[in-house]
């Protein structure tokens, strides 16, 4: 899932990843972020990427997770009807809450002035963040989204629309809810989930996943 220049991103973060062999996944997707930032660096005066870049990527490999973010695009699970977000936020007001800087308060009235502290192509070098091995489990539900959905759609109303088994259904309602909560940004969603059939114990491959996603760019 990404912000943006998605297309784009998202190919390259594919052709890189499949080129990479015999390393672990976690290392795989930060060196296909790392290809995605030179390319994104490299046209940075190109009219297409005025606009920042932001990027989370997944790889399901047995009944394990990794994921690799640049930006506020983000990762969660849904388990046993609470969804837990993997990734951390690049902006400011995300990276001061961490070291305890603002209270609440400040920080609602300080979200106006809100930025972007690491995004893809800014920089010629980039620092990802990898979460690996991450449990899953038969039932859980994969999703990665960006942050227009994320900043008009809470946590707890994750949990609510998604699971029903119908991954495709899931990003619909995720997305429309974010469109009538009033979205002005850019709305993508792609959700996973992880068959009741596969037992827990055993590993969880592509083939017992279903998935669906769903993107709806917003006119200025």
């Amino acid at each position: 899932s990404t912000d943006w220049t998605g297309g784009e991103a998202a190919r390259q973060v594919l052709t890189s990843y499949y080129e990479t062999r015999d390393i672990p996944p976690g290392d795989r997707l930060k060196m296909a972020f790392w290809d995605v930032n030179s390319v994104l660096f490299e046209r940075s005066g190109e009219v297409f990427n005025r606009g920042t870049t932001t990027l989370v990527a997944a790889v399901v490999q047995h009944n394990r997770m990794s994921v690799a973010n640049v930006g506020n695009s983000r990762a969660y699970i849904i388990h046993d009807g609470q969804a837990q977000q993997i990734t951390r936020d690049h902006d400011l007001l995300s990276e001061i809450m961490h070291m305890g800087g603002l209270s609440m308060g400040e920080v609602e009235r300080a979200s106006e002035n809100n930025r972007l502290t690491r995004y893809l192509g800014g920089k010629e070098t980039i620092e990802v963040d990898v979460f690996t091995d991450i449990p899953l489990y038969a039932g859980d539900v994969i999703l990665l989204c960006s942050d227009g959905l994320t900043h008009h759609v809470s946590d707890e109303q994750i949990a609510l629309l998604v699971g029903t088994g119908n991954p495709e259904q899931d990003c619909r309602h995720l997305v429309n809810w974010a469109i009538r909560s009033g979205s002005e940004d850019d709305v993508t969603a792609l959700v996973v989930f992880l068959e009741d059939e596969v037992a827990q114990t055993e590993p969880i491959s592509a083939q017992s996943a279903a998935h669906g996603s769903e993107s709806l760019p917003i006119s200025e």
